[in-house]
């Protein structure tokens, strides 16, 4: 019984050691680097197997014509054949995974390219059947009137909006043209007649800053004097022309006005009351005579 059980043991083992050895047989022939070894060794001695395989000489013949030819056969031949095929082998399975990694590459990019036109073709498609569907639904509109009923709505809607624009702006314009005669009327009730024989400033002071003002052309000036707050600074940033400075001359010498002198090249005019009176009504009379003649 023990002898049996020996025997089917061994012979248990023994098939298992074949099928572990076809096994790696089987996976060593799979290597990219033995068909092409066997496929060289093929094409390097392909005249002695075809003769061997394909001639219809008997055996005998084949196989004394394929030994002469090996005789003819050196050592060197045969190494150097032999390492050819090892080299071709040896750098081509090198060389098949990296060709591996391109072809896969390569069908990546052209599924990539695949999806991109068949995205852009469903898109295109999309957009055909929006545009269909607008396509008709105006069409209906069409024969149906209400395009034409909402263009007529639309055209009269925009024609009532620019009337009420227009009737807006002339009304903001009128009210801000009385706004202003308001203002300048109050203004003129607040300014004292110039000709009051009681008042400070001499007429022919006056009369005299009017010529020189108009003549000179000098009613920015004046704004500049009154935007400033009736104090104005000369200086490197905002030099004195000439006819600034004879004009406020006429003014120091009128008492209407005096300098203060912070260095040589910066100083600054202060007008009194009375100064500040004169500067607004130069301001005013000129730029009224000016508005009248254009």
């Amino acid at each position: 019984m023990s002898e049996n059980t020996q025997n089917l043991s061994f012979w248990n083992r023994l098939l298992t050691y074949y099928f572990e050895a076809k096994e790696a047989a089987v996976d060593r022939f799979k290597m990219p680097m033995i068909p092409y070894y066997l496929s060289l060794i093929v094409l390097s001695y392909w005249e002695p197997l075809y003769i061997l395989i394909f001639s219809s000489k008997p055996v005998e013949d084949r196989t004394a014509y394929v030994r002469c030819m090996f005789q003819n056969y050196t050592l060197t031949d045969h190494l150097i054949c032999l390492g050819i095929a090892l080299g071709f082998a040896f750098i081509s399975s090198i060389a098949f995974p990296y060709l591996t990694i391109l072809i896969n590459l390569i069908n990546r990019t052209s599924k990539k390219l695949d999806k991109r036109e068949h995205k852009l073709k469903s898109q295109e498609i999309k957009l055909s059947e929006k545009e269909n569907i607008i396509h008709q639904l105006e069409i209906e509109d069409i024969k149906s009137g209400k395009k034409e009923k909402e263009e007529y709505n639309k055209a009269i809607e925009s024609i009532k909006n620019s009337y009420e624009e227009r009737i807006n702006d002339i009304k903001q314009t009128h009210e801000l043209e009385l706004k202003n005669k308001e203002d300048s009327i109050k203004q003129l009730k607040n300014i004292k007649v110039i000709e009051n024989e009681n008042n400070v400033v001499n007429n022919q002071h006056y009369l005299d800053l009017y010529n020189f003002t108009k003549s000179r052309k000098s009613l920015p000036f004046l704004e500049e004097i009154i935007k400033k707050g009736y104090e104005i600074e000369f200086g490197t940033n905002r030099p004195q022309t000439q006819n600034e400075r004879k004009l406020l001359d006429m003014f120091t010498e009128y008492r209407l006005g005096y300098y203060t002198i912070f260095s040589q090249h910066q100083k600054k005019f202060f007008f009194n009351k009375t100064g500040k009176f004169v500067v607004y009504n130069l301001h005013l009379e000129i730029n009224e005579e000016q508005k009248s003649h254009q």
